[in-house]
């Protein structure tokens, strides 16, 4: 009689991830740097106190190890059940099979660079996950749509903010939507709180 073996059970696909590109830290790192060295020089010009211009860079610095390590956190994993979504020092899950669509566009602000953003969406249209393009490189994210396997679906041109927002609204940071509101803000010296807010606010909507 021939030995008998029990059946193997079939290995799972191993998960894919994406992780943040260590360009991107870089960029920040910079943008950071520059700021921070023109705001408190602006500073202590304006009050003649050199003591203020310290004091903003050291918020500066204290918002410089936030957002490295929000880069480096930030991510996603897919299962063959889940989504998984990284970063903000907690993972937010949802059904693999939500996953309805991708909605991809290239977001042209006034000023600066444009920016590629993927909105992974449900049947309903809501937003599970966003992921910043800057943060990743382009082959990563052409591996993550091939493996999500969904329709991809958005405008074939960037699009000024205002005009994404008139076809799927709410998906942007209020940041996004007014950036003279920001710009407004400061210049009346707010900064503290207005940086709190942006961070509170993608912190809320899971942006990665």
């Amino acid at each position: 009689m021939l030995p008998t073996h029990a059946p193997t059970r079939p290995h799972a696909p191993e998960p894919f991830v994406l992780r943040s590109d260590r360009r991107s830290m870089r960029r920040t790192l910079v943008t950071v740097a520059v700021v921070a060295t023109v705001s408190s020089v602006g500073a202590a010009l304006r009050t003649s106190s050199w003591g203020v211009g310290v004091l903003g860079a050291v918020f500066f610095l204290v918002l410089a190890a936030v957002m490295v390590a929000y880069v480096r956190g930030v991510g996603l994993v897919l299962t063959e059940r889940e989504v998984v979504a990284t970063g903000w020092g907690r993972n937010r899950r949802h059904p693999r099979a939500a996953v309805a669509r991708v909605l991809r566009a290239t977001i042209a602000p006034s000023r600066g660079r444009p920016y590629d953003n993927l909105f992974l969406l449900d049947a309903y249209g809501r937003v599970l996950v966003r992921l910043y393009g800057i943060h990743y490189t382009a082959a990563d994210i052409d591996r993550l749509l091939h493996v999500l396997g969904v329709p991809c679906v958005g405008p074939d041109r960037p699009l000024a903010p205002a005009e994404f927002d008139r076809f799927h609204p709410g998906m942007l940071l209020w940041i996004e939507r007014r950036p003279g509101l920001f710009a407004a803000l400061l210049l009346v010296g707010v900064l503290p709180v207005v940086v709190a807010a942006v961070l509170i606010a993608m912190w809320a909507q899971g942006a990665l």
